[in-house]
């Protein structure tokens, strides 16, 4: 119970520092400390942005400028500031979607939705660590039996290995929005086709589940950043359970249905480094239609609160970090 407090302890500081950031303004940034203070918490605002449907409250062009500190490299793991200015609009992008859903003939909603995704498609979000990753079989005979690689990540390796997870995240969810405008019947020249969209994202998901073996190493602080990523690989099986009913759609992995229960089981262990909790698919699916563009509201079996966000604090911090922010509730 101590480690579960602790781990609950340190993700109300990362929210803590989101509201010193927001409260000081950008000039807080100016030395390195203030510089890695932004770059270290940057992120723990797009999940609440994404959570809530609300811009990222980083999504202004006064925190654009905020530069990177000395001891760390703008190419390598930590991302570049074009990089950031990309993530921090993808919750909009996402509201832009959903609103495009429910009115899909309004040619200024679609027009906005067009441009940014096009914006956001044409950012090169691969960074030089990624190419020098090596491979090799997964030590634990239990995870092997559904993911027989695993990225080999050395000692010291952990910051890295979670910059990845985060990038395949990124691009799984730009990709489903993007099928979905696709759906919608809107288009533009230069976008991957559909299926280019759906194989990369299977890519993606493989590689999530190829960093479950650093992760167990990292219980529980680390654990615990691997949760939201995992879920989102989740979806991915779930959409290709959908059109692939019997085995496995690569030799890299058990099929989706065997997937989506091993995913699922191993979030809901991370997940106990914060709370005890079950994960249910009910709140899965509506999370993956959710970070797809879908409707805020749950209807149905999603109505269980547990259900949708899988950590009620999170939530609650997420809501009080943009009510910081000036935002309505």
């Amino acid at each position: 119970m101590m480690v579960v407090g602790a781990a609950q302890d340190w993700l109300s500081h990362s929210y803590g520092a989101i509201r010193l950031l927001l409260a000081a303004g950008p000039t807080v940034c100016r030395d390195d400390f203030g510089k890695s203070l932004f770059w270290s918490t940057y992120a723990q605002a797009l999940q609440p942005a994404m959570m809530t449907g609300r811009p990222s409250v980083f999504d202004d062009a006064k925190w654009h400028g905020v530069g990177m500190p000395s001891d760390r490299e703008v190419d390598g793991h930590t991302g570049s500031p074009q990089r950031f200015r990309a993530l921090t609009r993808l919750p909009r992008l996402m509201a832009l979607v959903r609103s495009l859903r429910q009115h899909p003939s309004d040619c200024d909603i679609a027009g906005k939705a067009t441009a940014l995704m096009t914006e956001l498609l044409d950012i090169d979000w691969h960074t030089k660590d990624q190419h020098f990753i090596p491979i090799g079989p997964t030590a634990d005979p239990e995870d092997a039996a559904f993911v027989p690689i695993s990225l080999k990540y050395r000692e010291g390796q952990y910051r890295l290995a979670m910059h990845c997870a985060y990038h395949w995240t990124i691009k799984i969810i730009l990709s489903g929005l993007c099928q979905n405008v696709y759906d919608i019947g809107v288009t533009s020249p230069g976008w991957p086709r559909p299926s280019s969209l759906r194989h990369e994202e299977l890519q993606c998901a493989l590689r999530i589940c190829m960093t479950i073996e650093i992760t167990r190493q990292t219980m529980p602080y680390g654990a615990a950043q691997i949760v939201f990523p995992l879920q989102v690989a989740w979806s991915v099986f779930w959409r290709l359970s959908k059109t692939h009913l019997h085995g496995s759609p690569t030799a890299s992995c058990a099929g989706p249905a065997a997937m989506m229960e091993y995913i699922r089981s191993r979030a809901e262990h991370f997940m106990s480094a914060l709370k005890p909790v079950e994960l249910k698919e009910p709140g899965l699916i509506f999370l993956a239609e959710r970070l797809r563009g879908g409707l805020m509201r749950p209807v149905g079996t999603y109505a269980d609160a547990d259900n949708l966000t899988t950590n009620i604090a999170l939530h609650k911090l997420a809501i009080s970090v943009h009510q910081d922010a000036g935002e309505d509730p």
